[in-house]
């Protein structure tokens, strides 16, 4: 039973991501046999998650099952993220304690937590080390906010961290309060407190984006092919007016 279901865990992961290796069992047993155990089950348990809850999600309904497919690669990418080392907060007060007799230092305390240890810090290192520089571009130029003030000459780092700011915000408003983000429509544009957001960032970019980055955190480098790079991003300026002083 144990060699029938490596068979079958082999066979589904190959399913997933056959395009990638040309659709050739024998590089993709080459791939696996670079892993560790514990990477290969990581490997597997993840990608047949993706498939089952973003390539196939279950729900019927074309616009929720938009918006549920990109809330779960965000937590995806916190799952590929995962840090031995990780503590949860109660951990790191005892480790590096100190006297909190304010909000303000109890703020910044908490901040330091965050910044080692949070979802958002799990969301960068995966784009940083593993988002390749087309994926990262089309990003940038996905969501605008509706303050053109505060947008004018950001840089591509800012960009992503307000990008991801707001992800999280979704992913977190989704999985402690139950509520669906307003967003994914194409070209829609709603409201989150007192600001508007343009969203024509599309799942299917948002996939390819999470399928390269996974690929190349288990250590496939091969040169992603990306269809009409620089027509999606003349499309998305078009709907967010994003303009960066990375590339200008």
């Amino acid at each position: 039973m144990v060699i029938r279901f490596e068979k079958f865990k082999k066979r589904e992961g190959l399913k997933i991501f056959s395009s990638y290796f040309r659709n050739n069992k024998n590089k993709f047993d080459e791939f696996l046999n670079n892993l560790s155990e514990e990477k290969q089950e990581k490997f597997f348990r993840l990608s047949i998650f993706y498939r089952n809850f973003v390539k196939n999600p279950p729900i019927k309904h074309n616009f929720l099952k938009d918006i549920f497919s990109v809330l779960i690669i965000f937590s995806l990418i916190e799952a590929l993220m995962e840090d031995k080392k990780y503590l949860t907060f109660q951990e790191f007060l005892k480790k590096n304690f100190k006297p909190i007799n304010t909000k303000e230092k109890l703020e910044k305390i908490e901040n330091e937590y965050y910044s080692q240890f949070g979802a958002i810090k799990k969301a960068k290192d995966f784009f940083e080390k593993h988002v390749d520089k087309d994926c990262i571009r089309i990003f940038v130029y996905a969501i605008r906010r509706r303050n053109t003030k505060k947008e004018k000459g950001l840089n591509k780092d800012k960009i992503i961290k307000r990008n991801i700011d707001l992800f999280y915000k979704w992913r977190s408003n989704f999985v402690h309060s139950a509520k669906f983000p307003e967003s994914f429509q194409n070209y829609g544009i709603f409201k989150t407190g007192r600001e508007y957001y343009s969203i024509p960032y599309k799942r299917k970019d948002f996939e390819l984006l999470f399928e390269h980055g996974f690929l190349r955190y288990f250590g496939l480098h091969d040169n992603f092919e990306h269809g009409n790079i620089k027509k999606k991003i003349r499309e998305y300026k078009k709907h967010t007016g994003i303009i960066t002083t990375w590339e200008s």
